[in-house]
């Protein structure tokens, strides 16, 4: 196996676990106690996983040419970019 791809699944793998611990304590009381805001920023940092595992899944998959790739750039419109631009 390539390199390259040996550490994508590795980051694949660890995004996963991440994303299921952070699902996990949205489902419990802890969650609940936070401040409106906090949760809402745990909910976008959700959303934001996600995406990220969609992309590396995507990354992983051998014939990407044959799957459907969604165009996530309308984002930027809506002023939801990541990063400094």
């Amino acid at each position: 196996m390539e390199d390259n791809k040996e550490k994508l699944i590795i980051e694949q793998q660890e995004l996963k676990e991440k994303l299921s611990k952070l699902t996990e304590f949205m489902n419990s009381e802890e969650y609940y106690k936070l401040s409106k805001n906090n949760r809402l920023v745990l909910k976008n940092q959700k959303i934001a996983m996600e995406l990220y595992l969609q992309v590396l899944n995507m990354r992983v998959f051998e014939n990407i040419d044959e799957i459907f790739v969604p165009d996530y750039s309308f984002m930027q419109m809506f002023g939801m970019t990541f990063g400094n631009s």
